[in-house]
Order: C-alpha cells, then sequence, then structure tokens
C-alpha cells in the first residue's frame, strides 16, 4: 500500500466524523429552535383568542348597561356614551365610527334598538339588540342590522 492511499482514507475518516459531529450538535439545535418558534406562534394564538375573550366579555356587560337603560327608559332613545357611562361608569364608552380596544362604541340607536362594538385581536366585534333580540357579529356595524358575521 503507497502512503498516499493511507493519508486518503484517514482524510474521508476525519471528514465522516466530522459531518457525524455537526448533525450531532445541529440537528437538536435546529429542533429547539423550531421548537421556540412554534411555541411563540402558539403564544400569539393565545394571546389573540384572550384578547377576543376580553372584548366579548366588554361587549356582553355593555348589553347589561343597554338593557337596564331600556328597561327603565322604555327605549333605547337618549342611549348616549354619557347616558352609559352614568349607569356603568367602569366601562370606556365612545361613540366614534372606528371601534377600538377596550373601548365600547354606541351606534345606531333607534327605539327599539342598539349596535355595541369594540376591537378585538385585530378585528370589531359587535353586540347588536333588535326588538330584543341579542346577536354578535365580527363587523364594525354602524347599526344593529349591521351587526353580521357571526361570533
Amino acid at each position: 500500500m503507497l502512503r498516499s492511499e493511507r493519508g486518503g482514507g484517514s482524510v474521508l475518516t476525519i471528514a465522516t466524523i466530522l459531518l457525524g459531529v455537526a448533525l450531532a450538535i445541529g440537528f437538536p439545535v435546529w429542533m429547539l429552535i423550531r421548537g421556540t418558534q412554534m411555541q411563540a406562534e402558539s403564544a400569539g394564538v393565545g394571546v389573540r383568542q384572550a384578547e377576543d375573550v376580553q372584548a366579548d366579555a366588554l361587549l356582553t356587560g355593555a348589553a347589561g348597561v343597554a338593557h337596564s337603560y331600556f328597561a327603565t327608559q322604555g327605549s333605547f332613545q337618549g342611549f348616549s356614551p354619557q347616558a352609559a357611562a352614568a349607569l356603568e361608569p367602569s366601562f370606556r364608552w365612545n361613540a366614534d365610527p372606528v371601534a377600538s380596544p377596550g373601548m365600547v362604541s354606541i351606534r345606531g340607536v333607534t327605539a327599539t334598538s342598539v349596535a355595541l362594538v369594540t376591537l378585538g385581536s385585530g378585528r370589531p366585534l359587535c353586540l347588536a339588540i333588535d326588538d330584543g333580540q341579542t346577536r354578535r357579529g365580527t363587523t364594525d356595524a354602524r347599526s344593529a342590522a349591521d351587526c353580521t358575521g357571526g361570533s
């Protein structure tokens, strides 16, 4: 056997060992990074769901205030951010045309209907009270009739 053939085998052996070591270290590191990314994505979904639950709870409470107003007044006429704040000052009320997080926008008030809107996880959520019926939706509703999209 020539000396050059033995050297070639040694280089191949060393290269194989280095490749094995690189894979042995690299694969677990890659899996760790991928797992962290997946956890971050999963946490993002959890945060969005929590924001929607919080927004939905806010609308449910606001609907209770609206029903209370209707029960005492016999109509939704006059139900405004000021009237709502007098009944429930811990909520943030407005009549803005664009939904805001943590705020309840009162819209489309008629004698028998009202739309309540807030912003959930980047999307508007609405609750409509119309002739005693309540429905929820996922639109930036201007009136009770506009509150559609199921939610």
